[in-house]
């Protein structure tokens, strides 16, 4: 009696740790058997229901993460874009501050002599 307490206790907390290991980490997929009842063979109903309910959750999930992929296609695009339009500003820029300073050094030519 002792011994299975204590063989219980640990089985508990190794159950524990892996539960503490697992979390947060991808999708677990986990199939409670109880001791008394025979595990579902393949095919019996508990294992078609299952199966459909996993396919019809997998189906959901991907309707669902569809729009999401359509959306980073566009940012994508989106971002290639804007990175294009920054560029044009930024030569556009280059472009006026040389004219500037090319209409600076003119006017000062043309002050020079009144000075």
């Amino acid at each position: 009696m002792i011994l299975s307490l204590h063989v219980n206790n640990f089985i508990n907390r190794e159950k524990n740790e892996e539960t503490k290991q697992q979390e947060g980490k991808g999708i677990r997929l986990r199939l409670n058997l109880k001791t008394n009842r025979r595990a579902p063979t393949l095919g019996s109903a508990t294992t078609t229901t299952d199966l459909t309910s996993l396919a019809h959750g997998v189906q959901s999930l991907v309707h669902s993460t569809v729009p999401l992929g359509k959306c980073m296609d566009h940012v994508r695009y989106d971002l290639a874009q804007m990175i294009k339009e920054r560029e044009h500003w930024k030569s556009q820029y280059q472009q006026n501050i040389e004219g500037i300073e090319i209409a600076k050094k003119r006017t000062e030519k043309t002050l020079d002599p009144m000075r």
